[in-house]
C-alpha cells in the first residue's frame, strides 16, 4: 500500500495550467513610486551600514563623500517609510469611500443576508 498522497487532478505537471491568462491586471496593490523607491534603498541600507562602521571604526579607507551618502540613505529609508505608509492609508481611504458611495448609489450591500432573527415576544 503506498503512503503517498494522490496528486489532485486539476493540474498535472506537464499539462495545461489551470489559469493560462494568469492573474488579471489591476486585481494586485499596485506598489506606489515611494514604495519602489524605498525598496531600492533598503537593498542599499547593508552596504550603507557596512561604510558608517568602517568610518566609526576609522578606518582609512572610508572617505567622507561615502559617508555622508550613508548618512542620506538610513535617515530617507526612515523618512520614505513613513511617506509611503501615509500615501497607502490615504489611497485605501479613497478606495472605501469610492466603494461606500457605490453601493449607497446602486443600493447594493455586499452584507450576508441574515440566516436567523431573535425576536422577543410581549406577554
Amino acid at each position: 500500500m503506498s503512503s503517498k498522497k494522490p496528486k489532485p487532478k486539476m493540474w498535472e505537471k506537464g499539462g495545461p495550467s489551470p489559469s493560462p491568462k494568469g492573474r488579471p491586471r489591476g486585481t494586485g496593490r499596485s506598489i506606489s513610486r515611494l514604495r519602489s523607491t524605498l525598496n531600492k534603498l533598503k537593498g542599499l541600507e547593508p552596504k550603507a551600514i557596512d561604510v558608517i562602521e568602517s568610518a566609526l571604526h576609522n578606518d582609512g579607507d572610508v572617505e567622507s563623500p561615502q559617508v555622508n551618502t550613508a548618512k542620506w540613505i538610513i535617515t530617507s529609508i526612515s523618512t520614505l517609510t513613513r511617506a509611503a505608509i501615509a500615501e497607502e492609508s490615504f489611497r485605501e481611504e479613497v478606495k472605501d469611500k469610492q466603494q461606500e458611495s457605490q453601493e449607497e448609489a446602486t443600493g447594493t450591500d455586499n452584507a450576508r443576508p441574515l440566516r436567523f432573527r431573535t425576536v422577543m415576544d410581549e406577554e
